[in-house]
Formats: structure tokens, C-alpha cells, sequence
């Protein structure tokens, strides 16, 4: 007889869940929920791009502010280095007691020290730039001095009524991108707990199958003809799987069901979290701009009482202990000023990031304006 002839058997399988979505929300829900989770990091990106943003520009006014800080203390250093020479040779002359310059050179001891401090204070602060900066870490040594000034005050802002504070928090919940990103991460949440209600149904599959039967039996005449013939073949079937207790399934959903709760409560908080940094925000911004115009004024103040002290000096009603402590005080308001310009400085940048602001044009990037000028409120 024949040796038979094999030839290849091609079968194609389909299978549909009947009572699962018909595979759309069971089969494709993993899928569905990656495509979500990256919208998620996309928007988490950009929140994080923002909080570098106003990290940045936190550390750029601080660093104006240590550097101005030290110019104020060299300039104290370096009047109490006259003030001890003059004592010096009014106390030689006979004018002065000799007390008088022990108090004046202990009086420039302390601010040498406090010009040092300064000194270390205002490298923490360049080196802080450098580093927010993103420049290698060779470089970060020669970080370049911030060239801006601080931001000029702008107009008296009176207190904000509720329906404006309300205004400006939904205007952040709309523009925050940790915000949005939380409320994001609920739809990939919500396509998984749809999976795990779909698979607690029974599975009610309807299957097909179609192929090719390619065995020939063989030239054997005495072969059935229908083992000798050989072609397209089909059957359809439906096959049916019902577990009773299905506790997988149930612990799934459960805990996915778990994790939308907690996302949810997640998401108020975070919503309450971001209305207080608004709030505050625009307070921070209203005082601080009151606080530098009462501080100059003080600057001012306090440097016409050292020079009426100075003339009293020389007439002999005054002491060296009193031209100290005015001394100290004018330095205590100029330092005062620097820091209240920069907390001001430092405001602005807060309200844009708290309302989400601070970059108004995604396309551009990020502008000077976005952090030195005030929004819109």
C-alpha cells in the first residue's frame, strides 16, 4: 500500500464572553488603564515641572536677599572699624575715657562675626541657586550672582471678598496639575473595578472554530471517501463556566473598589490642601507688599537718627554705647527691608503656583513675567 501524505492542519479559534462585555470592559481593561495611567504621569510631569519652577525662583530672590544681606554687613564692619578709629584718637586726646574704645572694639568684634555668618549664609544660598538650576556639579561652585532686582511693589491690594477667594479656588482646581492628575488616576481605577464586576458573572463563551483539514489517508481505493477528501471545515459551540463562590474575583474587587475610595478621599483633601495655599497665597501677597513700604520707611527713619546721634557725639551728649545701638538698629531695618522685598518676591512666584499660573503657555515655557509679576485676581 501508499505510504500516507501528511499536510499541515489549519484551525482558526474565536472565543466572545456573552455576559462579560463581550471582551470590550474584561479583555481590553488592562489596556484601557495603561493608556490612562499615562495621561496620569503626564500631568504629574507637569506639576513637577511647576514645583521646580517655583523652587527656583524661591532660591533665586533668597539668594539676592543673603547677597544683599552680606553688602549690609560689610558696610556695618566697616563703620565700626572708623567708629573705632576715631574713638581711638579721641580717647588718645583725652576726650573720651578709655572705656570708650574697649566698648567700640568689642562692638566691631560682634559684627565681624556676624559679616562672617553672613558670608557663609550667602554661599549656602548661591550654591542652593546652582543647584535648582540643574548646572553640573563642577559648576555649581560658580553659579553667577542674581542680576534681577527684586519686583516692584505693586498697588495697595484691598482684603478679597468669599465669592472672590471661592473664584479663585475653583480657578486653581481647574489649572493644578497634582490635581488634575489625581482626578485622572480615578478613570484607569474605574476601568479595572468594571473588569472585576464583569468577571463575577458566569462565563457564557460563544466559540467558533474554522480551518483546514489537509491529512490525505493515503491512494488506498478502499479508504472512505470522506477520510480521502480533504477541505474547509467550521464548528460553532458555546461553553459555559459558573463558579459558585468565586472569591478571587469578589477579593479583587473589593480591593480595587478599596483603592477608588481612597483615591476619592485622596483627591478632597488634596482639594482643600490647594484652596488653603490659595488663600494664603493671596494674603502673603497683600501684606507682604504692605510689610516693604512700612520697612523702607524704617530704613529711612532709623539712618536719620544715626546722624542726629553722631552730631550729638561730637557735642559731647551722647555716648559710644548709644551710636552702637542706633547703629544696630539702622542695620536691623535695612536687613529687615532685603528680607521683606524678597518674601515679597518669593509671594508672587507662590500665588502663580498655587493657581496653577505659572506656566500660562505650555508651547513657550516659562517667562520672567510668570515669576515677577502678579497675576490677574
Amino acid at each position: 500500500p501508499a505510504r500516507p501524505t501528511e499536510f499541515p492542519n489549519l484551525a482558526c479559534k474565536s472565543s466572545c464572553p456573552l455576559l462579560r462585555g463581550l471582551g470590550n470592559d474584561s479583555v481590553g481593561a488592562a489596556e484601557a488603564a495603561a493608556r490612562g495611567d499615562i495621561e496620569v504621569a503626564k500631568l504629574l510631569y507637569q506639576h513637577a515641572l511647576s514645583l521646580q519652577a517655583f523652587s527656583t525662583a524661591a532660591n533665586y530672590w533668597s539668594c539676592r536677599s543673603a547677597d544683599d544681606t552680606l553688602a549690609v554687613q560689610l558696610d556695618v564692619e566697616q563703620a565700626a572699624e572708623k567708629l573705632v578709629e576715631s574713638t581711638e584718637v579721641l580717647v588718645d586726646s583725652g576726650v573720651f575715657p578709655p572705656a570708650y574704645l574697649l566698648q567700640a572694639e568689642a562692638n566691631l568684634r560682634e559684627k565681624r562675626t556676624v559679616r562672617i555668618n553672613a558670608e557663609l549664609d550667602a554661599h549656602d544660598a548661591r550654591f542652593s541657586l546652582g543647584q535648582s538650576l540643574g548646572r553640573a556639579p563642577e559648576a555649581i561652585a560658580n553659579t553667577p550672582t542674581p542680576a534681577d532686582h527684586f519686583p516692584a511693589l505693586t498697588d495697595s491690594l484691598s482684603p478679597f471678598d468669599d465669592q472672590t477667594r471661592s473664584a479663585l479656588i475653583v480657578r486653581a482646581l481647574h489649572h493644578r496639575y497634582d490635581y488634575l492628575a489625581i482626578k485622572q488616576s480615578l478613570v484607569p481605577l474605574n476601568i479595572l473595578i468594571r473588569q472585576a464586576e464583569l468577571n463575577l458573572k458566569p462565563e457564557v463563551n460563544l466559540a467558533a472554530i474554522a480551518g483546514y483539514k489537509g491529512l490525505n489517508e493515503g491512494r488506498s481505493l478502499t479508504s472512505p471517501l470522506g477520510k480521502r477528501l480533504t477541505g474547509l471545515n467550521a464548528e460553532v459551540g458555546i461553553s459555559v463556566a459558573w463558579p459558585f463562590k468565586n472569591t478571587y474575583q469578589r477579593g479583587l474587587l473589593r480591593t480595587r473598589r478599596a483603592n477608588q475610595n481612597q483615591v476619592e478621599a485622596e483627591a478632597i483633601q488634596l482639594a482643600q490642601s490647594v484652596a488653603r495655599e490659595v488663600l494664603l497665597a493671596i494674603e502673603q501677597l497683600r501684606l507682604r507688599a504692605d510689610t516693604v513700604r512700612s520697612a523702607e520707611e524704617t530704613v529711612h527713619i532709623a539712618k536719620r537718627a544715626v546722624a542726629a546721634q553722631y552730631e550729638q557725639l561730637k557735642t559731647g551728649d551722647g555716648t559710644i554705647l548709644d551710636v552702637i545701638s542706633l547703629e544696630n538698629l539702622s542695620a536691623a531695618s535695612r536687613i529687615r527691608y532685603i528680607n521683606a522685598h524678597a518674601s515679597y518676591a518669593i509671594s508672587i512666584a507662590q500665588v502663580r503656583y498655587a493657581l496653577g499660573a505659572i506656566f500660562t503657555d505650555t508651547e513657550s515655557g516659562m517667562t520672567l513675567s510668570d515669576l515677577t509679576v502678579a497675576p490677574a485676581l
